[in-house]
């Protein structure tokens, strides 16, 4: 993950409910104690990045970076107000595929591709961001990842980093067997 690749010693991550949490366990790693925050539910959607602003109220010191799909961060990006209000440095990345993940990796692996109510229109979250003031990035090539994730961590402020994915690849679902008609 090109994000691992450039994140400071003692960064916490959260990250939210939905697909996107399948990409934070499946590439990241974490070493050390208190490093990350997650939901258990996907009751939960939308709470990543609110965590992330409590986790840097409890360590200001700290980079902080929240992993949010597109639909999650619809349910609390009007945060990002609270972040610039109480200045807090945080870094948003959005795996934005322009859809409900969960809904349609669920409808691709048990419903032959049968798509219904999982596409989302977003607006550019890059730009929804410096509406804000916050800085605001956007990534289609994915050999711009690692250059773009720095600069976001050099920030003084919040930023939101839009990065663009493929609708149709999703992490394997953890338990097929478990959700088999």
């Amino acid at each position: 993950m090109a994000l691992a690749r450039v994140l400071p010693e003692n960064t916490i991550i959260t990250n939210d409910a939905g697909s996107a949490a399948g990409y934070v366990y499946e590439y990241q790693r974490f070493d050390q104690a208190r490093s990350f925050v997650a939901p258990q539910d996907l009751a939960a959607i939308g709470i990543g990045y609110p965590l992330g602003l409590g986790a840097k109220l409890a360590r200001p010191h700290q980079k902080v970076v929240t992993i949010s799909g597109d639909g999650a961060f619809l349910c609390n990006g009007a945060e990002l107000e609270t972040a610039m209000r109480e200045n807090l440095p945080t870094v948003c990345v959005i795996l934005n595929n322009f859809n409900l993940g969960s809904e349609r990796a669920y409808q691709k692996h048990f419903y032959e591709g049968r798509y219904i109510a999982d596409a989302i229109g977003n607006p550019r979250f890059d730009e929804y961001a410096r509406v804000f003031g916050a800085a605001g990035f956007r990534v289609e090539d994915p050999e711009e990842l690692e250059d773009v994730y720095a600069q976001a961590l050099k920030e003084d402020g919040p930023a939101v980093v839009d990065v663009i994915i493929d609708q149709d690849v999703f992490p394997e679902p953890r338990r097929k067997d478990a959700v088999k008609n």
